[in-house]
């Protein structure tokens, strides 16, 4: 908060004759009777004595100032008479007359050149804990006449120029109520001024010290200036709330300016948004917040994994799996226990020795080749379509036809080898492709998800801030198993409990018991609310970008590169590389490190100290490393795999299309 008050100094140069006028010239050296000065002097401090006295008997001024609350500053400026001393021919005595609004001051120079100084009283009326600063500048003024301030902080008398930076007077770390300033203005008026009378005008400005804000790591909250996390968003994406209920979906504009309105993680609210066709953008983007959101304009719904550091209670594979207690750790990591995590900035980096028990690191999801990230945006569901998917050429089609989606109640889609899936999710950036959700190409890069970026979000699920470890995520156990093609009939959908055997019975529209909105169909949330992740356990697998040795299948170009040379840049990339990873599909699980598996839900997720079997991943969940002959990541499990399917579920893939092996999309700024 700052407020500004001119301040006009009229100067009245008299004629030679003593009249004023603009004619003359010159100004004669005479002096002035001193009983005149004395008079108008004590006539002056009488009317200011009565002005002071009015101000403090009128309540209703002292109510407004009282409205506009402790940090606004009131200026009122009281003016005084200091009488010339010395060679009367030589120093011009100033004399000042208050005007009703106390903002002017007149000077009267008799005759002679010289100098005339003037006191001007600046006082905050309003008492301000945080301090304020004030300073003063000249605006105008009139040849031949200077002007110096002290006063306040400036012992020193120092020269006002016109469109020179403002000179601080005073700096305050707090004030009370009649904070005053004495302020000593000096005028030296040289002999070429001409008579009349000439204006300078000054300005006074007080300004509000910032108060600093107190970032809050355990905090994100939109509408929140202590927040410890920042939401970076496409220009293209509009912010959406849950407003429905568990008899119907519906999500509305967000309202992002009143604190929690857009989201909360302290209260498992994470952030939503959706991308929308290109003939409705511009309307939701100029709708005010509450405006509903057409489901049949929405192309792809996004979840927000804010950038934040975690505890690490188990930095590296060989580190025993009991007995490990350390501050803010379990003295077991052999069960599912809730992360330790604080939010963090992008400016924000802790670096971690990658050896200490209970240290603090920035999750590595957040490092995007030499980019730190203030976040990431994930797919909210698996990357899907409302065409069936049971094969290489209707997933073709769907991708030809334009009806790739990210959405809910839709078939996942799947029989895409990891070089097509990949094309697929950098189109939504491509305003020539049929699948461009308006996403900037210059500031926004979409990709497949890496293991950083899978593990960034069940880090994030399995903590105070998600459904938490001791309820686990359910399984989407929607899937046709008759023929093993669509293992994704219906995105968003939940099973009875986390490890519910396979059903058909889950058509949209005829059964909508485990729709997403529904008591049941949150529970497949990360959140155990609508603004989770969903199909994070079951529905199709998911591939990601996790590569062992940056190479190919041993056995040849199943994931449809070509070549090793083909594949994504390495900011896309986590690869394990060969060595330290020589064992088999078991035994790889125990060459981590933090170094290379820090983060990613492989090693950290164990229930044993060394794996030797398929289910010895956090909740009975699948256990498998990449190999050489199946070198790519698989996430998730798929809708008939019951217990064993799960946020910590991981198996190897030679890289082909398969029906049941799907992905999840992931947005970042670049």
């Amino acid at each position: 908060m700052e407020q500004t008050l001119e301040q006009t100094v009229s100067i009245v140069i008299p004629t030679s004759g003593g009249s004023t006028g603009s004619a003359g010239g010159a100004l004669a050296n005479t002096g002035a009777p001193l009983i005149l000065i004395t008079g108008l002097a004590l006539l002056l401090v009488v009317v200011a004595i009565a002005i002071l006295v009015f101000t403090k008997r009128r309540p209703a001024y002292r109510h407004a100032l009282a409205i506009h609350g402790r940090r606004t500053l009131m200026f009122m400026l009281a003016f005084g008479i200091v009488a010339g001393t010395g060679n009367v021919s030589v120093l011009a005595a100033p004399m000042l007359s208050v005007g009703a609004n106390q903002t002017n001051l007149q000077i009267s120079v008799p005759q002679g050149s010289g100098t005339a100084t003037a006191t001007t009283t600046v006082t905050v009326n309003t008492a301000n804990s945080t301090g304020y600063s004030l300073a003063a500048e000249l605006k105008e003024t009139e040849p031949g006449i200077g002007i110096s301030l002290s006063g306040g902080n400036v012992s020193a008398a120092t020269a006002l120029t016109v469109g020179a930076a403002p000179l601080g007077v005073k700096q305050t770390a707090a004030a009370t109520a009649g904070d005053a300033t004495d302020i000593t203005l000096t005028f030296t008026i040289d002999g070429t001024v001409t008579a009349g009378t000439k204006q300078l005008k000054l300005a006074y400005k007080a300004t509000d010290n910032i108060v600093p804000v107190v970032i809050n790591q355990a905090t994100c909250r939109s509408g929140d200036p202590t927040s410890g996390c920042q939401v970076d968003m496409d220009a293209a994406m509009i912010p959406v709330a849950y407003t429905g209920s568990v008899a119907g979906a519906q999500w509305s504009k967000a309202d992002t300016t009143t604190p929690g309105g857009w989201y909360d993680y302290s209260a498992k609210q994470w952030a939503n948004a959706v991308t929308v066709s290109g003939a409705s953008l511009a309307s939701y983007q100029a709708a005010p917040a509450g405006t509903v959101i057409s489901e049949a304009d929405v192309l792809a719904y996004y979840a927000y994994i804010p950038r934040y550091e975690y505890q690490v209670c188990r930095p590296n594979a060989s580190d025993l799996v009991t007995g490990i207690a350390a501050a803010g750790c379990p003295s077991s990591t052999t069960t599912p226990y809730d992360f330790n995590i604080r939010f963090q900035k992008p400016n924000q980096t802790t670096a971690y020795n990658g050896t200490t028990i209970g240290g603090w690191a920035t999750h590595p999801a957040f490092t995007f080749g030499t980019t730190d990230l203030a976040g990431i945006w994930v797919g909210k569901y698996e990357t899907s379509s409302p065409d069936t998917i049971n094969s290489t050429v209707a997933a073709a089609a769907a991708v030809t036809n334009g009806t790739v989606r990210i959405k809910p109640n839709q078939n996942g889609l799947n029989f895409q080898n990891i070089a097509t899936q990949f094309a697929t999710v950098q189109s939504f950036t491509n305003p020539t492709s049929p699948n461009f959700q308006g996403l900037s190409n210059t500031t926004t890069d979409t990709r497949m998800a890496r293991d950083a970026d899978w593990g960034a979000a069940t880090y994030l699920a399995t903590s105070t801030y998600g459904k938490g470890a001791a309820s686990s995520v359910y399984i989407n156990n929607c899937g046709d198993t008759s023929t093993w093609t669509n293992l994704n009939k219906r995105t968003g959908w939940s099973g009875a409990t986390a490890g519910a055997i396979n059903t058909d019975d889950c058509v949209p529209g005829t059964n909508d018991s485990g729709a997403y909105y529904t008591a049941v169909g949150q529970q497949a949330s990360t959140t155990g609310n609508p603004t989770g992740l969903y199909d994070m356990s079951g529905g199709n697998w998911e591939y990601t970008l996790g590569n062992l040795n940056h190479q190919q299948s041993s056995y040849g170009d199943y994931d449809g590169f070509g070549s090793e040379a083909n594949f994504p840049s390495s900011k896309y990339l986590d690869i394990y590389p060969n060595p330290p990873f020589t064992g088999t599909y078991y035994t790889n699980n125990n060459l981590c490190t933090w170094a290379t598996c820090g983060g990613r839900a492989l090693h950290e997720t164990k229930t044993v100290q060394s794996v030797a079997s398929y289910d010895q991943s956090w909740g009975s969940d699948l256990s498998y490393f990449v190999s050489a002959d199946d070198p790519w990541f698989v996430r998730g499990g798929i809708s008939s795999y019951g217990s064993y399917a799960g946020l910590f579920a991981t198996v190897f893939s030679n890289g082909s299309a398969f029906g049941g092996v799907g992905f999840r999309a992931v947005q970042s700024r670049m």
